[in-house]
């Protein structure tokens, strides 16, 4: 049986069609998706997305 290789939708577009209710980046110095990271936490903020960057805030 051929396995199917799935393409899944970015996080972004996910945030922005709020697919997605909350979203918990978080970054720390061994982060290697900078720059992901920021597009992730950048369009939650822009959607109205719930969003969490600190694991302390979110208890």
């Amino acid at each position: 049986m051929e396995e199917v290789e799935r393409e899944y939708p970015p996080a972004t577009r996910l945030i922005q069609e709020r697919t997605i209710g909350l979203v918990i980046n978080l970054p720390n110095h061994n982060t290697k998706f900078v720059k992901d990271n920021y597009l992730i936490r950048r369009f939650a903020v822009d959607s109205g997305v719930p969003l969490l960057t600190n694991f302390e805030n979110g208890i």
